[in-house]
């Protein structure tokens, strides 16, 4: 994990008298790719705090083009034609993957 970085969103959340939380939000860089991520802290009995939730996404896949505006392909397929080709594709029949 690289450059990792607290986002401006932190905050305390009470929902009720009783119940308290901290949240917020990081972001970070791996070897394939850029993410995210929301944590939640709790109080413990101790009044230390720890980590109840950590969610993390990737992103963006590094050195990964998207087919997308003009390297998308313009080709129309239709029906069982694109069920086929989608299939050829994730058994990267082909081409390598």
């Amino acid at each position: 994990m690289r450059a990792l970085e607290q986002k401006e969103f932190i905050q305390l959340q009470r929902p009720y008298p009783d119940l308290a939380w901290i949240v917020g939000t990081f972001e970070f860089d791996v070897d394939i790719g850029h993410c995210s991520g929301v944590f939640r802290l709790v109080p413990t009995s101790t009044g230390e705090w720890k980590a109840f939730t950590i969610f993390t996404n990737l992103e963006a896949l590094t050195n990964c083009i998207p087919a997308l505006g003009p390297l998308r392909s313009r080709q129309v397929v239709s029906g069982l034609a694109w069920a086929e080709k989608l299939r050829r594709e994730r058994n990267a029949e082909a081409q390598d993957p």
